[in-house]
């Protein structure tokens, strides 16, 4: 495909996730403005000071997703845009892309002429004066703006005059996708400031190092060390910067360095090639960037319907066919094996490790604490006043953060203390004797640079789940206490609002245990069981999806034989169809054999299916 960017991100995004039908999503705010949604969102590709942006008004949309943090903090400052109404999601790079290390001395620059091409041409010369075996690809061109009068003309001529330049128009991107293989470097003398850039993504996903400016976002898209980042100078214009000779010559002077680096040490930048495509890999595939645009819509648009159905059931059999491959592939491992094996067999660790991972993927989409469920019901309505809640979810939430911030200093202190360790020992092969508490911590410990580094990632990784643990927790007692907040009038309650309440707070709560006392003794049911359950069936704070589809009988039912009886009968029947729906197994309730029947009847009486 030789389109653009932009429209490129849109069919790649499809592939994983489908919008829902009430939300509309465009580029273009003028495409917005005609849009009759429910939703809108516009994904902000092009810069703040772009045509497009003429005249914007950011109240026609609910929000705006931005690629990079650079374009937010722009639209924020320029457009006066809130900033809990626009977010950053990265775009992606198609799976197409991949590694190479067949490099060859070539730089390759693949973005629209006004970009940077006229500053390159001048850059070329320098560089071949003092390498004159590189190789220059360049695919460039106005095409994908549709037939004109193409300004850049006589530049693509000049080029074509350069030595060992190879010169095209604007290429498919099946075709780019050899040529950022063949390439170690990827040359971007940019004049303008991008948003994200994908052409660079794409070929650092190659493997293919990046000598970029340091305008716009394109070494935040880049990454720390990932590139060679060339200060820019000169004045900005309507047409990008007018650079200077002075910048012209840092930029060949940049890539003369790293060409230099490709010489002399080929194992090194091999290293490099690798480091930067995995990095590319975890930050910008668009699985992952697809996870995100759910992650937002669902927490940002409660009432919107499940995606794409048949996305989803695809996505689904593939996962159940990955994880069914996996239970082949290893089953053997977990067969049992000699102490001879588990000590010498260089291979067993390996695989070891991987079952331990088995389930990772899972354990990432599992790992939660305490769902939203609990929070609301156990922790929102632990009391029946509106300052009293909220200091007890602002009290709870100071305790998952504090526990957050103690966890992120313990595994940068766990890192540092790897790397101190292994710093200076060149060869890793061989262990080190280390005191135990750090040098001159008492005892000594023989320690072995892959285990060490074995450890250090199963810690990490272990935890990874404690961090979104806390995080998702977090996020959800945020949005309590937001909810809390538009009941106190907008603005949080006080400390004076919280002492004059304490009383109706202690009235409340001393007559509901004496409630539950009652009808602990009329039914025999503990109060403690009799409070949980009156919660777990009460409304939901936030999510609508956390009331309960079957509630409880209501209290005053209890008094009675015949309310006690019904009751009981419900009680056993929640029990009953917990056991059916485990173990697959009719124990007379039907969970396990009319799944379907049971969601008619749960959205007969007015739920939602899930």
């Amino acid at each position: 495909m030789k389109s653009g960017a932009t429209e490129t991100s849109y069919q790649y995004l499809q592939e994983y996730y489908q919008f829902p039908e009430n939300v509309f999503v465009s580029h273009l705010p003028e495409e917005i403005k005609k849009s009759n949604h429910q939703y809108k969102i516009l994904w902000a590709h092009h810069a703040y000071d772009q045509p497009v942006f003429l005249n914007f008004d950011h109240t026609t949309v609910d929000y705006i997703v931005s690629p990079s943090q650079w374009n937010k903090d722009q639209l924020i400052k320029y457009h006066k845009i809130p900033k809990d109404k626009i977010v950053v999601i990265p775009n992606g790079v198609a799976n197409m892309f991949s590694h190479s290390d067949q490099k060859t001395k070539t730089m390759i620059f693949t973005s629209i002429p006004y970009k940077g091409l006229e500053v390159l041409s001048k850059v070329i010369p320098m560089i071949h004066e003092y390498h004159p075996d590189t190789k220059f690809k360049i695919f460039s061109s106005m095409s994908l703006y549709g037939p004109s009068n193409d300004p850049f003309i006589d530049l693509y001529d000049h080029l074509k005059t350069l030595p060992n330049v190879e010169y095209s128009a604007a290429i498919d991107r099946e075709e780019l996708v050899k040529h950022y293989q063949e390439s170690a470097f990827f040359i971007h003398p940019n004049i303008w400031e991008e948003t994200f850039c994908v052409s660079m993504v794409e070929a650092m996903r190659c493997g293919a190092y990046p000598i970029i400016t340091d305008i716009g976002a394109l070494s935040e898209v880049a990454g720390e060390k990932n590139a060679t980042v060339v200060p820019i100078e000169g004045e900005s214009t309507s047409k990008g910067y007018a650079v200077t000779r002075n910048f012209i010559e840092n930029f060949a002077t940049a890539c003369c360095s790293a060409l230099s680096y490709y010489d002399n040490q080929p194992e090194y930048f091999n290293e490099v090639s690798k480091i930067i495509s995995d990095y590319v890999v975890d930050k910008y595939d668009w699985k992952k960037i697809a996870k995100q645009w759910e992650k937002f819509i669902i927490h940002n648009i409660s009432d919107a319907p499940p995606s794409d159905v048949t996305s989803v059931a695809k996505n689904q059999s593939t996962m159940n066919k990955e994880t069914m491959d996996n239970k082949n592939s290893s089953e053997l491992t977990y067969n049992p094996i000699d102490s001879h094996q588990a000590v010498f067999d260089d291979e067993y660790l390996t695989q070891a490790f991987s079952n331990v991972l088995r389930w990772e993927e899972s354990d990432k989409e599992m790992a939660q604490g305490r769902t939203n469920f609990q929070l609301e019901k156990f922790i929102g309505l632990n009391t029946h006043n509106l300052s009293v809640s909220f200091e007890h979810i602002l009290k709870e939430r100071r305790i998952m953060a504090t526990g957050y911030m103690y966890k992120l200093i313990e595994m940068k202190e766990k890192v540092r203390e790897f790397d101190y360790k292994w710093e200076d020992k060149e060869d890793k092969t061989k262990p080190l004797m280390w005191d135990i508490g750090g040098p001159g911590g008492g005892s000594k410990k023989l320690c072995w640079y892959d285990l060490d580094q074995l450890e250090l990632t199963h810690y990490l990784k272990s935890s990874e789940m404690e961090i979104r643990d806390r995080l998702h927790q977090m996020e959800h007692l945020d949005k309590m206490l937001d909810k809390l907040v538009g009941q106190n009038g907008g603005t949080p309650p006080t400390r004076e609002q919280f002492l004059e309440e304490n009383q109706e707070y202690w009235d409340t709560r001393l007559a509901e245990q004496a409630l539950d006392d009652l009808m602990a003794s009329q039914t025999g049911i503990s109060g403690a069981n009799l409070q949980a359950m009156r919660r777990a069936s009460a409304p939901s704070m936030v999510d609508p999806r956390n009331n309960m589809k079957e509630g409880y009988l209501p209290m005053n039912k209890l008094l009675d034989q015949q309310g006690r009886m019904e009751f009981i009968n419900d009680l056993q029947g929640k029990v009953m169809k917990g056991y059916e729906k485990i173990t697959g197994t009719d124990l007379g309730y039907g969970a396990a054999i009319k799944p379907a029947e049971e969601k008619k009847q749960i959205s007969g009486k007015g739920f939602k299916e899930e």
